[in-house]
Formats: C-alpha cells, sequence, structure tokens
C-alpha cells in the first residue's frame, strides 16, 4: 500500500505542478524511487492535462505498436466526443 500511495502522490504531484508533459515526466523519472512505475502512472494523469500532441514526437515514435497505440487512443477519443 505504501508504494500506491507514493506513486499517486508522485503522479498527483505532476498533475498541479508541471507546465509541460515533458516537464513532468522528467521530473518524476529523475527523483529516483520507483520511477519507471512513477513516470506510467504520471505519464497517464499528465495526459489527461495537456493532450497527446505536448509528448515529444520521439517518444512516441519509439514505442513498440505506436501506429496501432494512436489508432486505439483515437478510438477512444471518439466515444466521449
Amino acid at each position: 500500500m505504501g508504494y500506491t500511495l507514493r506513486t499517486l502522490g508522485a503522479a498527483l504531484w505532476a498533475y498541479w505542478h508541471a507546465t509541460s508533459y515533458k516537464e513532468g515526466i522528467l521530473k518524476i523519472v529523475l527523483s529516483g524511487g520507483d520511477a519507471d512505475t512513477n513516470a506510467a502512472v504520471a505519464g497517464a494523469i499528465l495526459g489527461t492535462k495537456f493532450g497527446i500532441d505536448p509528448i515529444p514526437e520521439e517518444w512516441k515514435s519509439g514505442l513498440l505498436y505506436a501506429s496501432m497505440l494512436h489508432n486505439k487512443v483515437q478510438e477512444f477519443y471518439a466515444m466521449y466526443r
């Protein structure tokens, strides 16, 4: 339970304080701890704040199945418009 609260706390901190998606993720990763888990949750939460466009292109293009993921995101987005 302790790690869950730390991860959520880190993600919410990024949401409240980051001025960009990239800044939020980098601050979470560089703060140490369980950086990959913290950044994954923060990334999801920051995505709701900033959207997909501010995510650096090199981060998106390096993803395995990037085009499939992009298409799925667009499908989900279309459901909620």
